[in-house]
C-alpha cells in the first residue's frame, strides 16, 4: 500500500475515534493490530503512531509500549522525524500515568532531535509537553514560559488547531494563578477553534476549564453546568481518564456546596478508575482531595490516613506539588490536635517545598536548553545573512548568462511563431476545401433525393391504376402487384428519410405552424396506407370522431411522424393482423397512438430504437428492409415540436407508440 495513502487513512481513522462508539473504535483498533503483523517500514510506523494515540487516555502503559516500538523502528530505518514523533507519544503516555521525571527525560530527547533537524512543528508540541510536566510539578513560572514558547511557534505556522492547544494550556495556568480575565480570553479563543475543527477532545477539555473558571469565582451552578457539558462530549470518546477527572471536578462542586458524602463517593469512584488505568499522578491528587474533604467533616482518622498515603506516594514518585499539599494538610491536622512538634515538622517541610519548587534543577536544565536553542537560531540567521550576500554576487554572474539565453530564447520563439502561423494558414486552407467538399456532397444528396422522389411517385401512381384493374387479373398478378407496392413504399420512405436526416442535421429544418382538423388529417393518412396494409391483409382500425378536433402544429412534421410510426407498425405486423389508431385533443395539447400485434420490443431495447441506425431484435414480417432511420427521425421531429414519445411494449405482445404534442402558437 502507498505510504502516503496509508498516512491519510490512519489520520482519517484517528478523527473517527472522536466521533464513533466504543464498539466501533475497538473494531478499528483490532483491525490496525491485524495490519500491524503484516506491515513494514513507514506503513508499520503509521499504525504504531495511531495505536499509541488511541490508547493515550484509556491505557497509558499500552500507549507507551506502542511508542517504544515506533521509536525502535524509526531508529532502525533512520527516520529522525519519526523518532521525534515516537518520543512525543512516549512522553505523553508517561505524563498521563504520572511518571513526570521519565516524561521530562523523554521530552528533552525529542527537543534535541527537533533542534538538530529543524522539526519546528514537533518542537512546538514537545515544548507544550514540557510545560505540562512543569505545571504538574508545581513550577508555574517554568510551565508558563514553555507554553508561551509553544504558542509562539504554533502561531508562526498559521495552524489554528495547533495554536489553540497551546492557548488552552496557557488558559489553564492563568486559572491556577487566579488571573481570570486573560484565562477567559484564551478559553474563548480555544473553544472557537476547536468547534470549527470539530476537535471533540479539545471541546471537552475547554468545558472542564470553564467549570474551573466558574468554580474559582465561587459560582458552583455555572461550574457544574460546564462540567456536565464536558461529560456530554465525553460520550463521543473512549476516555476513561477524562471521565474520572471530570467526576472529581463535580465532586469538588459537591464539596463546595456542603454535600460531603456525595463528594466522597465521587472521589472514590474516580479513584477506582485512576487505579485501573494506572495514573499515579491522579491517584495521589485524589488522596489529597479525600484528605481535605474528611478534614472538613472533622474525621481526623480518615484525614490522617489519606494525607499520609498521599505523602508517601508523592515522595516515592517525586511529586513535589502533591508532597507540598500533603504536608500542609498534616500541619493543619496536628496543629488542630495540639501536636505542635509534628505540626512544626510538617510546616517546615511545606515551606521548604514551596521554595524549592521554583528553583528546581530540572527547571535550570530546560532554561539552559532554551538559551542554547535561541543561540542556535541566531547563528542560523547570521549564516543566512552571509549566504544572502554570496547569493547576490552569484546573481550578477547569472544575469549575464541569463541575457544570452534570453536572446536565444527570443529567436527560437520567433521561429516557432512563424512556423505556427504558416501551419495555421495551411490548416485554414485545407478546412475551407473540406467545407466546400462537404457542402457539395450535401447538395448532391439533396438533389439526388429530390430527383428520386419523382419517379417513385410516378410508379406509385401507375400501381394505383393497375390496382383498379386487378380484379380482372389472376391471383399471381395480385401477389406481384402487392410486392411492387411494398418495394415502392420502402424506396419512397427511404428517400424521404434521407432528406429529413440531412435537413435535421444541418439545422435547416423549419417549423411552420398551421391550424388543421386532426380527425380529418388522420383519416387521410390512414387512407394513404390502406393499399400497403392490404398487401399483407392487415386491417387498419380507426374510429373517426364527430367532436371538434382542431389543433395547431406543423402539419408536415406531424405527417412525417405519423407515417413513419404507421409504416413501422405495418412492417412488423404479421399477415392478417389488425393495427389500431386512436387520438385525443385537450385544451393545449393533442396526442395519437398506433398499436400493432407484432412481436413487440424488448424492455432493454426501448431506449435504443429511437437512436439512428439502431433496430430491435424483431424482424419485419414481409422481408421488408429496416435501416433504423424512421424512429430516429420521429424522435428528432417530436423534440423540435416540444412534444414527447413513448413506447409501451414487451416481447410477443405487440407495441404501442404514443405521441403527445402541444397545440399552441408559440
Amino acid at each position: 500500500m502507498n505510504p502516503k495513502l496509508l498516512f491519510i487513512l490512519f489520520f482519517s481513522l484517528l478523527s473517527f475515534f472522536y466521533t464513533s462508539s466504543y464498539g466501533q473504535r475497538q473494531y478499528i483498533i483490532d483491525s490496525l493490530n491485524q495490519l500491524l503483523e503484516s506491515s513494514k517500514g513507514e506503513e508499520k510506523l503509521e499504525i504504531l503512531f495511531t495505536l499509541s494515540w488511541s490508547y493515550k487516555f484509556s491505557n497509558p502503559q499500552q500507549s507507551y509500549d506502542y511508542g517504544v516500538q515506533a521509536y525502535s523502528l524509526s531508529k532502525e530505518i533512520k527516520d529522525t522525524k519519526s523518532e521525534a514523533t515516537s518520543l512525543n507519544r512516549m512522553c505523553a503516555a508517561k505524563f498521563q500515568s504520572g511518571d513526570l521525571n521519565e516524561a521530562l527525560e523523554i521530552a528533552l530527547k525529542a527537543v534535541d532531535i527537533c533542534k538538530t533537524n529543524n522539526y519546528n512543528k514537533i518542537l512546538a508540541t514537545t515544548l507544550r509537553h514540557i510545560g505540562s510536566i512543569y505545571e504538574a510539578q508545581g513550577n508555574n513560572s517554568g510551565a508558563m514560559k514553555y507554553y508561551y514558547n509553544s504558542l509562539g511557534l504554533s502561531d508562526s505556522f498559521g495552524i489554528p488547531l495547533l495554536k489553540a492547544r497551546s492557548a488552552k494550556k496557557v488558559a489553564a495556568l492563568y486559572l491556577q494563578l487566579k488571573k481570570y480575565r486573560p484565562a477567559k480570553l484564551y478559553l474563548d479563543y480555544s473553544l472557537e477553534v476547536f468547534k470549527e475543527n470539530q476537535y471533540v477532545r479539545g471541546i471537552h477539555q475547554i468545558y472542564i476549564l470553564y467549570g474551573d473558571y466558574y468554580y474559582c469565582q465561587n459560582l458552583p451552578d455555572s461550574a457544574r453546568l460546564n462540567y456536565n457539558l464536558a461529560l456530554d462530549n465525553l460520550e463521543k470518546l473512549t476516555d476513561k481518564l477524562g471521565y474520572a477527572i471530570t467526576k472529581t471536578k463535580i465532586a469538588k462542586v459537591d464539596e463546595f456546596e456542603g454535600k460531603f458524602n456525595t463528594a466522597i463517593d465521587g472521589y472514590n469512584n474516580a479513584l477506582d478508575t485512576f487505579t485501573v488505568i494506572g495514573n499515579k499522578k491522579q491517584i495521589v491528587a485524589t488522596y489529597i482531595s479525600l484528605a481535605k474533604v474528611f478534614s472538613k467533616i472533622d474525621n481526623s482518622e480518615k484525614t490522617l490516613y489519606y494525607a499520609k498515603l498521599a505523602l508517601a506516594k508523592a515522595i516515592l514518585l517525586n511529586f513535589s506539588n502533591e508532597e507540598k499539599e500533603a504536608n500542609q494538610i498534616l500541619y493543619v491536622l496536628y496543629k488542630k490536635n495540639n501536636s505542635l512538634k509534628l505540626a512544626i515538622e510538617y510546616l517546615e517541610n511545606y515551606l521548604f517545598l514551596m521554595d524549592s519548587l521554583t528553583n528546581s534543577t530540572e527547571s535550570w536544565r530546560v532554561d539552559q536548553m532554551q538559551k542554547s536553542y535561541e543561540l542556535e537560531i541566531q547563528m542560523k540567521e547570521n549564516a543566512l545573512h552571509s549566504a544572502t550576500i554570496a547569493n547576490q554576487t552569484l546573481t550578477i554572474k547569472n544575469e549575464r548568462i541569463l541575457t544570452k539565453y534570453l536572446i536565444a530564447t527570443i529567436v527560437i520563439v520567433c521561429m516557432l511563431v512563424i512556423l505556427i502561423w504558416y501551419s495555421l494558414k495551411h490548416s485554414r486552407k485545407v478546412n475551407k476545401q473540406l467545407l466546400i467538399a462537404n457542402k457539395e456532397k450535401n447538395q448532391a444528396i439533396s438533389l439526388i433525393s429530390h430527383d428520386l422522389k419523382s419517379p417513385f411517385n410516378k410508379i406509385k401512381g401507375l400501381i394505383h391504376i393497375l390496382e383498379l384493374q386487378s380484379e380482372k387479373k389472376d391471383p399471381s398478378f395480385k401477389d406481384i402487384l402487392s410486392k411492387v407496392t411494398t418495394v415502392t413504399h420502402e424506396g419512397l420512405t427511404l428517400v424521404q428519410n434521407l432528406v429529413d436526416i440531412k435537413t435535421l442535421k444541418s439545422g435547416a429544418y423549419l417549423i411552420k405552424l398551421n391550424q388543421f382538423d386532426l380527425n380529418d388529417f388522420i383519416m387521410k393518412r390512414v387512407k394513404s396506407f390502406e393499399q400497403l396494409a392490404l398487401s399483407k391483409n392487415i386491417v387498419l382500425n380507426f374510429e373517426p370522431s364527430k367532436d371538434n378536433s382542431d389543433v395547431i402544429s406543423d402539419i408536415n412534421s406531424v405527417a412525417r411522424i405519423f407515417d413513419n410510426i404507421l409504416s413501422n407498425a405495418i412492417k412488423f405486423s404479421p399477415h392478417g393482423e389488425a393495427i389500431t389508431i386512436d387520438f385525443s385533443v385537450v385544451k393545449k395539447s393533442f396526442s395519437f397512438s398506433i398499436s400493432d400485434n407484432g412481436k413487440g420490443v424488448a424492455q432493454e431495447e426501448i431506449d435504443q430504437i429511437f437512436n439512428q441506425h439502431k433496430t430491435g431484435k424483431a424482424l419485419p414480417t414481409g422481408n421488408e428492409t429496416s435501416n433504423g432511420l424512421g424512429l430516429a427521425i420521429v424522435s428528432s421531429l417530436v423534440n423540435k415540436l416540444n412534444g414527447s414519445i413513448k413506447c409501451i411494449s414487451s416481447v410477443t405482445s405487440g407495441a404501442t407508440f404514443i405521441v403527445s404534442l402541444p397545440s399552441n402558437k408559440k
